[in-house]
Order: C-alpha cells, then sequence, then structure tokens
C-alpha cells in the first residue's frame, strides 16, 4: 500500500505493483505479510507529519505478522529463526508492504493459538491501546494499598 503523491488522505491510498521485494541484510529477516494494525502513527505517517521516519521508508506500517520468507545470513542457525517460521512484531514502517525486512531482535514467534489477523495489529495498536486504561488500574490499586 502506497500513498499518491507520498502524502495525502486515505482516499489517497493504492496498490503499488512497482514496490520492489527487499534485499534482506545479515542482522534482518524477510517476512511475508500476511496482516498489519492500522495506528495514529501510520496515519501521521499517511499524511507526511510522521517524525525521524521518512528517511528509512515511504511505506507505512509498524506493526506486522507473516511468514519468515528468507534469513539473512544463511546458514547462521544461532539465532533461531528459518524460512517458515510464523511471527509478528514491530518495525520502523512498511508492514503494509506484501514483503518487509524486519531486524530479527523485533521477531516475536506466533503462538499457534492466535490468528496472523489478531496478532497483527497486538504491538503497537492493542499494548498501545491497553496500555492507559491498564496504568489508571494499576495507580488506583496502589493507592489502595498505600491508604
Amino acid at each position: 500500500v502506497d500513498v499518491k503523491n507520498g502524502a495525502g488522505p486515505a482516499s489517497a491510498l493504492f496498490i503499488n505493483d512497482a514496490t520492489p521485494i527487499p534485499i534482506v541484510n545479515e542482522v534482518e529477516c524477510l517476512v511475508r505479510v500476511k496482516a498489519f494494525g492500522i495506528n495514529r502513527g501510520d496515519m501521521l505517517h499517511r499524511d507526511g507529519k510522521y517524525p525521524n521516519i521518512g528517511h528509512l521508508t515511504k511505506i507505512m506500517g509498524l506493526e506486522f505478522s507473516g511468514v519468515i520468507a528468507r534469513v539473512g545470513a544463511e546458514g547462521e542457525t544461532s539465532d533461531g529463526w528459518k524460512v517458515g517460521d510464523e511471527v509478528f512484531g514491530l518495525l520502523y514502517g512498511g508492514g503494509y508492504a506484501e514483503y518487509v525486512n524486519v531486524n530479527k531482535r523485533m521477531l516475536i514467534r506466533k503462538p499457534k493459538e492466535l490468528s496472523f489477523e489478531e496478532l497483527g495489529g497486538l504491538c503497537e495498536v492493542g499494548f498501545m491501546s491497553s496500555l492507559h486504561p491498564n496504568a489508571f488500574v494499576l495507580i488506583m490499586l496502589q493507592q489502595r494499598e498505600q491508604n
């Protein structure tokens, strides 16, 4: 998914068939994206207002789920990742693409009990949307314990 003219409203989004498959480096895995979350950062990126990310990629998407298609530094097994592993995680953009490079340290193994769709938006949308209410409850519980 790309944005016509580099920035604009949701109506400017389109499928860009000319987007190349990234070349993976030794600290990354190439992941074929199955699902991604849509969050506030993506909307800011789409509007050209997300700071300090435009130089990394013009493709939106800060979270994803998918399947490893290629492992950087092929033959290196100490990190435990292999082609076919189901994963999810965070990235600095690019999650709206069909394929995205992800630093191996940012990958999380997909639990069999959860779907790609459930995990595609978990890291940013899920955790961040639950952060504020949960933080409020924890503060209230701590105050009760102190009284």
